[in-house]
């Protein structure tokens, strides 16, 4: 995620979603859900491809390429954290919220350009549970 997240407490067995976005699809990104915007920090500096033998190869795309970390105060999940992740042909991520903005789930929250993406979600242990079939 970046510096200042301690990856060995509290988001050690987080519940994480990863959604690969193709250059087909829309680039319009949107809270996962309604609270306050705590943190929003840019992170990395690279724009590789987010194809599956990228994200499964030596390269490690999730902390190199450019993101956005951004960080919600959830009052029926706790901490969520969103983390967006340019790919190849993306030339930059947009942040369109700021800290301290109530959003609510569905708003639009931040923009890649076009191109190949991925966005993270982290919830804290305990705040949700998959579906087995995921």
């Amino acid at each position: 995620m970046g510096p200042g997240y301690d990856t060995r407490d509290h988001w050690q067995h987080a519940a994480i979603a990863i959604n690969r976005l193709s250059p087909s699809d829309i680039h319009r990104l949107h809270a996962s859900v309604s609270g306050t915007i705590v943190k929003v920090a840019r992170h990395g500096n690279k724009f590789m491809g987010s194809q599956f033998a990228a994200i499964h190869s030596r390269l490690d795309i999730m902390i190199e390429n450019d993101r956005i970390v951004m960080e919600f105060d959830s009052r029926e999940f706790g901490t969520v954290v969103q983390v967006m992740i340019g790919a190849s042909q993306v030339g930059s991520v947009v942040a369109l919220v700021k800290e301290g903005q109530h959003v609510k789930k569905g708003d639009e929250v931040a923009v890649f350009a076009y191109g190949g993406s991925i966005m993270v979600t982290l919830f804290g242990v305990g705040a949700i549970s998959f579906d087995d079939d995921l």
